[in-house]
């Protein structure tokens, strides 16, 4: 949620964004980065540390169990069709939000789900050039792959951002035993895809990672570490209500924190 408001120690704020994930990161970092430069307050529930070996990129599928500090643990009911056992639902905690714990896989739509999505809504905004531009702003892609690989992954032969804030690139080691299946799959007629990413997904090939030199990167790193002087990060402090005035939600009650609007400033 982001939302005009102040806050009850003082300091005023014209945009208050509440969480730190992936979306909330970007959305706080692009508001204090846009020509107007208004003072931005973002609130994560989580703490603001980040453990160097939570950033192990071979370490990626377990980072989950491991961390669960970084992670709210939540899980499904009891399920009636599975002898009532409940499903893990983790969802990450902390800056960076769940970019903390996923398995780092970084994987785009087809060509032609964009094209069809532009066609349905009468939007060229939503089409694949559209959106493989915005990608670009996104990406800085490293697009060597080590020798050993080479035969396996591609990406220089398809269109990828350079100069993005968010890292991609390929894992400098893969797990054991995946060139094995991508061989086998081949001998038996699977098609091979070098860049899963190039619009066309359609094969067995190998996914890039939101990481480079086996190092992952989460949202925060890659929106928050070189933050401007307008944007204000709250870290452990937990949003338990949205403020309204009438049906316009004008703050938020975070940590004890009264974050309430006073500003009839308009962006």
């Amino acid at each position: 949620m982001a939302t005009n408001g102040t806050t009850d120690d003082g300091g005023s704020y014209d945009f208050i964004v509440v969480g730190s994930g992936p979306a909330g990161s970007v959305v706080a970092s692009r508001l204090a980065r846009s020509a107007k430069a208004p003072s931005v307050l973002l609130l994560e529930a989580g703490g603001a540390k980040t453990d160097e070996d939570a950033l192990v990129l071979a370490d990626r599928f377990s980072n989950f169990m491991t961390y669960p500090q970084y992670n709210w643990g939540y899980q499904s009911a009891p399920q009636k069709h599975l002898n009532a056992r409940q499903v893990d639902y983790s969802r990450g905690r902390g800056l960076g939000g769940s970019s903390r714990i996923n398995f780092a896989c970084y994987t785009i739509g087809p060509k032609g789900d964009f094209d069809h999505w532009a066609e349905i809504v009468g939007d060229d905004f939503f089409n694949w050039s559209n959106a493989r531009r915005r990608y670009n702003s996104i990406e800085n892609y490293d697009l060597n792959v080590s020798s050993e690989y080479k035969n396996y992954a591609d990406f220089t032969k398809a269109e990828h951002g350079r100069d993005g804030p968010l890292k991609v690139g390929m894992p400098v080691q893969l797990e054991r035993g995946m060139p094995e299946l991508i061989d086998a799959a081949i001998e038996k007629g699977m098609t091979y895809n070098t860049d899963i990413n190039s619009g066309n997904p359609i094969g067995i090939g190998i996914c890039a990672s939101t990481a480079q030199k086996g190092r992952r990167t989460t949202s925060a790193l890659a929106y928050l570490e070189d933050r401007p002087a307008n944007l204000t990060i709250v870290t452990d402090s937990v949003a338990s209500k949205v403020l309204f005035e009438g049906k316009r939600a004008i703050g938020v009650l975070a940590g004890g924190r009264r974050c309430q609007s006073s500003s009839s400033r308009s962006m």
